[in-house]
């Protein structure tokens, strides 16, 4: 799946925890917060919960991930990723995005370039990003850079500056598909270039009108500073000031804190943005002029101001007092004029005489700089004024004591606010109601409502869906009656506690819906009293089928990931083993096979060197089955027809099974080929039968054997065992079962140790050995067993759809042969190199040894035109059999080379194709064995091109 196909996902799709394997260069990556963007060459995505700190993730790298969808809160991503670094890569090439192309959100996640003009730098406490704000015409978005603290000294030379930023794009988008924002995520502040400085001086800059800042100007491009010079009208904080020229006022915010007084001339450089009615300046720096004289108030309306025109101008009104609060510090005074009200502020830590003199009912005039406001619409809604001092407030006329109309005037507000009372507390009972109807019947979980036998006296539409019970037909019904009979005790213990008035928690049932299906339901509930009396009992059950069913699955995947991580740390152990005990049997064999050369075959000494010798070859089997469960055992891929090999058994697993059992063999008619190993199959179905007739135990008993084809899916495959990475399609079964004790679950779990066994003796590593065979021929095993209901094992191998290849017959005994020259010999084992140099030189060859593979391409060179053969050990020391090769074939491409190995040749040939290697032997060996292996090779003609092509593929791919 590729990475555009993951962003087509609709949220329900991506929730299903699709798999994806994606190719990709990293984008972007933080160590500190994990957060990693990857490009394929189709779109670029998000990749959740990288944990990827220690893998020494960087821009530019090439990834291998392996993860699930998820849904993200931009769209799908790649979560909880397996990450392979494959070396380099290359960056994708970046599209540079446009003032109208930036907000569209098509490039979300993508690698992109922007250019723009940084208005403002700063550093993020968590993360510890620098962000930088960077205009791009009247739109504003965010670029943040990991690795920066408040310790790191700031880039300010960008602010001001057009700059190229490259980056990962993000858009947020509403539901309906609306953009909502867009930012940046650019690795470093290395590959940002400057395409414009910041001008030296800003304050160089022509100065401009205040009410002319958002107009176009060709010698300011937007979204650079402007600069304006004017008086400061309010001071309402050290940052925060209020300016004021002949044309208009404007809100500042400021960089450096102002020490100066209101009345001051500043010039003001900041850059301009459209707030509400009228526009702001942040980010802006200052510089002192001079003394100007007061700024008159502009005589005005409250009606006049909210149409916005006096915006951040100082504007004098007169107006009535309607209250008067102080809050953290501001006192707010509510104001009343005509039909409008308006509140004015005054931050002050101590109310004056005069202010709290004031009453209801005061004629005021007051002055202030007007602060304009807008709705949601962004259309012209309310103002406040914002006062300079107490004095801003001068007391007109004191309303009277008391009157007759005021006195009817609060009558009359009385009585009105009664019934208003009264009017609005029977909306609320009536709305409370029909808001709770609505909540009980559009409620996504099961809410119903039971009288105190547990009969339904009402349900909501989720719980008729979730049943299947209409809900007038649910009326009247016992809830019990729904219940499994296998949860009832817990029911009837859960609505005990209710009835009895006690804090019962929730409780998790399973019920019958109206179609037989199961649905698992937390349900929860309480009594409901009227004047002390139990009425009725309500509850709210939600269904939990889909959780159960993923925790059942997560449960079973967390079991197959870690047989699976068993087997893979038991495989590399007795794989090791397997190496060490090769080496060590070598000598044993080859010593004793030369000894019983050197007697005469009626000396009593022969029959005890063939007793050595027929241990020494029981030993290599153990071993080999050792490297067959490890996966690593020696292969030779043919393809071949199952049935026929099965058939070619007939007479030798007859002879295995017990006397008492009746061996059944039901061989499919038409079977495909398959890849495989005819002597490891062979292992594999000896191994299952013989098992099977020891589950009879002597009894009486049927063993059959099946094959056939079908079509594996996912589900099918995904319940086996050795299949976790198998994939859909059609696969030829070997299924052998037996009507035996069969096993419990605790055998079941331990049946593929190695050395388990349930007999009283046993090496235990039949059904070891065929895990590793089975997982070597990429197939799965099914295991259906129950105790006294015997056993059945079917084995899955996947189709080559190529018609089969003969078995081949095993070669006849070759006649005796003697070579002659010189034979370089390469082995770190000192018993190993004198067994087989003493074998050589029986052979007639002349020995050069090294004990390792340094000193081996040393001789060779001093001496490679005398040397007919190398004997190379595939594990050395200094350098490794693979690197001496690679020099051996620098300096004589065609010198016939016999790697020798107590590993697999599967794993040999695969390390050694691209170095060419003449051919294999297996350790352990017998002289005939090894002389048979020089007498091909030195006998073999030289490799053609078809050979060298075949020779360089490594093994793992022609298979």
């Amino acid at each position: 799946m590729t990475a555009a196909a993951v962003r087509k996902l609709s949220r329900a799709e991506a929730e299903r925890a699709l798999p994806v394997r994606l190719g990709a260069v990293v984008t972007f990556y933080d160590r500190q917060t994990d957060c990693l963007f990857v490009q394929d060459r189709t779109a670029g995505i998000f990749v959740q919960n990288a944990h990827g700190t220690n893998l020494g993730l960087r821009v530019g790298r090439l990834l291998e991930l392996e993860g699930v969808t998820q849904p993200g809160p931009f769209g799908p991503v790649l979560s909880d990723p397996t990450i392979r670094v494959q070396g380099k890569g290359r960056l994708p090439p970046a599209r540079l995005l446009t003032a109208e192309s930036l907000f569209a959100g098509t490039e979300d996640a993508q690698w992109v370039e922007v250019q723009g003009i940084v208005n403002s730098i700063s550093v993020a406490e968590e993360p510890h990003w620098l962000e930088l704000d960077v205009a791009v015409l009247d739109d504003i978005f965010k670029a943040h850079l990991p690795g920066f603290t408040k310790t790191n000294a700031l880039p300010t030379w960008l602010v001001d500056a057009r700059i190229k930023l490259r980056g990962v794009a993000r858009t947020a988008s509403s539901r309906r598909g609306r953009t909502l924002g867009f930012e940046m995520f650019v690795p470093s502040i290395e590959p940002i270039q400057v395409l414009q400085p910041a001008p030296a001086d800003p304050f160089a800059l022509p100065g401009r009108a205040i009410t002319a800042v958002l107009q176009p100007d060709s010698t300011t491009p937007p979204g650079h500073r402007v600069k304006v010079q004017g008086v400061v009208t309010l001071k309402w904080s050290d940052r925060q000031i209020y300016l004021q020229d002949a044309t208009g006022g404007i809100y500042a915010e400021l960089l450096t804190p102002l020490s100066l007084q209101p009345g001051a001339q500043l010039e003001v450089v900041g850059f301009p943005r459209p707030v509400g009615l009228a526009a702001q300046l942040r980010q802006s720096e200052w510089r002192l002029v001079g003394e100007a004289p007061p700024v008159a108030p502009v005589q005005t309306r409250a009606g006049d101001m909210r149409q916005g025109d006096r915006d951040s101008m100082l504007v004098e009104l007169e107006a009535v007092l309607a209250g008067q609060v102080q809050h953290q510090g501001i006192e707010v005074l509510t104001l009343q004029q005509g039909q409008w009200s308006f509140e004015a502020h005054l931050q002050t830590n101590r109310v004056t005489k005069a202010l709290a003199a004031l009453h209801p009912g005061s004629r005021l005039r007051v002055t202030g700089v007007c602060d304009a406001t807008v709705n949601e619409r962004q259309r012209r809604g309310g103002f406040r004024l914002l006062l300079r001092s107490p004095d801003d407030v001068v007391l007109l006329a004191s309303p009277p004591w008391w009157t007759v109309p005021r006195a009817l005037t609060v009558l009359a507000l009385v009585t009105l606010g009664a019934g208003i009372w009264l009017l609005l507390y029977a909306k609320r009972v009536s709305a409370l109601e029909h808001k709770y109807s609505q909540l009980f019947e559009n409620a996504s979980d099961l809410v119903c409502s039971l009288d105190l036998q547990g009969r339904f006296t009402a349900l909501n539409k989720a719980g008729a869906r979730i049943t299947g019970y209409a809900q007038a037909e649910a009326r009247g019904r016992s809830f019990e009656d729904w219940v499994a009979p296998d949860h009832r005790t817990v029911f009837r213990g859960w609505w005990t506690g209710l009835l009895a008035g006690q804090a019962t928690p929730a409780q998790e049932l399973s019920i019958a819906a109206r179609d037989g299906h199961e649905v698992a339901l937390e349900i929860s509930g309480r009594l409901v009293r009227q004047r002390r009396r139990p009425l009725a009992i309500e509850a709210i059950a939600r269904d939990i089928t889909a959780r159960k069913e993923a925790e059942e699955q997560r449960l079973l995947m967390e079991r197959k990931m870690l047989d699976s991580q068993k087997l893979e740390s038991l495989g590399v152990l007795a794989g090791g083993i397997a190496h060490d005990f090769n080496n060590l049997l070598t000598a044993i064999l080859g010593n004793a096979t030369l000894a019983g050369q050197a007697v005469s075959e009626d000396s009593s000494q022969r029959s005890h060197l063939r007793n050595i010798e027929k241990a020494s070859r029981q030993a290599a089997d153990l071993c080999q089955q050792l490297l067959a469960y490890s996966g690593k055992g020696r292969f030779i891929i043919q393809r071949i027809n199952l049935n026929a090999l099965i058939e070619d058994m007939r007479q030798l697993l007859h002879i295995s099974v017990s006397k008492k059992a009746v061996l059944e063999i039901e061989a499919s008619g038409e079977l495909p080929a398959i890849e495989a190993d005819p002597s490891q199959i062979r292992q594999v179905l000896l191994n299952l039968v013989i098992n099977a007739s020891e589950a009879l135990d002597e009894k009486n008993g049927l063993i059959r054997i099946r094959t056939g084809g079908l079509q594996a899916d996912r589900s099918s495959l995904a319940e086996a065992a050795l299949a976790s990475d198998l994939a859909p399609g059609h696969y030829v079964f070997l299924e052998v079962s037996d009507t035996g004790c069969g096993m419990d679950r605790e055998t079941l779990g331990k049946i593929f140790d190695p050395f388990f066994t349930t007999k009283f003796i046993g090496r235990g590593l039949g059904l070891a050995a065929v895990s590793g065979i089975v997982r070597a021929h990429r197939g799965a095993l099914h295991i259906t067993s129950e105790p006294a209901r015997g056993s059945t094992f079917r084995i899955l191998l996947p189709c080559c759809g190529q018609a089969p290849e003969p078995i081949p017959v095993p070669p006849s005994a070759s006649v005796p042969w003697r070579g002659s020259g010189t034979v370089l010999l390469a082995d770190d084992e000192e018993a190993v190199r004198l067994v087989t140099s003493h074998m050589l030189r029986s052979l007639g060859f002349e020995v050069i040894l090294a004990a390792n593979g340094q000193d081996a391409v040393a001789s060779f060179r001093a001496q490679a035109n005398d040397i007919v053969a190398v004997v190379l050990d595939l594990t050395m020391p200094r350098l490794s059999g693979e690197e001496a090769l690679r020099e051996i074939r620098r300096i004589r491409p065609e010198a016939p080379v016999l790697l020798m190995s107590g590993f697999s040749e599967q794993d040999a040939m695969k390390r050694c194709a691209s170095q060419g290697a003449s051919d294999f032997l297996p350790k352990p060996f017998k002289p005939e064995e090894l002389r048979r292996k020089l007498q091909a090779l030195l006998e073999a003609p030289p490799r053609g091109h078809e050979e060298t092509e075949l020779a360089s593929i490594p093994l793992a791919e022609r298979l």
